[in-house]
């Protein structure tokens, strides 16, 4: 008798689980996929703004063989010259490149920032 037999069973469960992780794959990149399309396709805008905040949120990823990683993510909001506000995503350097008070011409595309022209004093 073997130790490792392959009943129906086992075979269910085993497929079930394989698809379920497929499943998820699918659904992460399927995410990521319209997030890039929607950012390709939207209109750049371009407004006077004063970036009124810096956020980093740092996540702790911890597997079962003990080791550890995190990851951060920084963002910027900006206020508009008419009031409203606007959240992006930034890089590390970008995010160390810019302080609160700041203000200039904006230019972003859906959640990208392009660019954030100083004003000149």
């Amino acid at each position: 008798m073997e130790v490792f037999e392959t009943s129906s069973g086992f075979s269910s469960l085993f497929s079930i689980a394989f698809w379920l992780i497929v499943g998820g794959f699918v659904l992460v990149l399927g995410y990521h996929l319209v997030n890039l399309i929607l950012n390709l396709t939207a209109d750049q805008v371009t407004v006077e703004a004063k970036l009124i905040s810096k956020d980093a949120s740092t996540q702790q990823h911890g597997n079962s063989d003990g080791t550890r990683s995190s990851s951060t993510r920084h963002s910027f909001t900006f206020e508009t010259e008419y009031g409203g506000r606007v959240i992006l995503d930034v890089s590390y350097k970008k995010f160390r490149q810019y302080a609160v008070g700041d203000t200039g011409e904006l230019v972003y595309q859906r959640k990208w920032l392009k660019e954030f022209r100083l004003n000149q004093l």
